[in-house]
């Protein structure tokens, strides 16, 4: 991945390098760990990149004040905004009637609930939502708010979950006669 040297240009430079040489490996060594960290964990970030975009819910994720963090391609088509107007921005702005304030002050995650978004056109989606709050403790079975994160919000246009339903007891029916 690339090359890290120490060059003497005098013999006292040198005897300094030969002098300080346990130093200097100790430096390198944790130079290269470092970065063969840098390398993993954005080779980690890619997946999840990945896995984040292969999801067919609308996925976003917000921090503890509601700032949107991340988005997948499914949030930003539902939405009907691009990533770099929905990230940065306060969700309450894009989605005023969203309850995620609500979880966030709680920490109770909500799952399957209805909900109304309205773009700033005035146009209304319905959507199947959930809401999921991601803590810092962990293996806590009674989380504290106090250690919130952030949340994540995952939804679906209710046209599409209805349709999956229709396709889904439609095909039962064929096999059970």
């Amino acid at each position: 991945v690339g090359l890290i040297a120490l060059v003497a240009f005098t013999i006292e430079q040198k005897r300094v390098l030969l002098d300080t040489e346990r130093n200097h490996m100790l430096f390198l060594k944790r130079m290269a760990y470092l970065i063969a960290s840098k390398l993993s964990e954005e080779k980690k970030t890619k997946q999840l990149e990945v896995i984040l975009e292969s999801i067919r819910d609308g996925i976003l994720a917000v921090n503890r004040e509601g700032i949107i963090i991340t988005s997948n391609r499914i949030a930003e088509r539902l939405i009907g905004k691009e990533r770099d107007q929905l990230v940065g921005r306060n969700l309450a702005e894009i989605w005023p009637d969203c309850p995620i304030e609500e979880m966030i002050r709680s920490g109770i995650p909500h799952f399957d609930r209805e909900e109304i978004y309205t773009d700033e056109q005035g146009g209304q989606k319905h959507f199947l939502t959930s809401f999921r709050p991601v803590f810092i403790g962990k293996g806590q079975t009674v989380p504290n708010t106090s250690d919130f994160m952030e949340a994540v919000i995952y939804f679906q246009d209710i046209a599409d979950v209805r349709n999956m339903i229709y396709q889904y007891t439609e095909k039962k029916k064929k096999f059970q006669l």
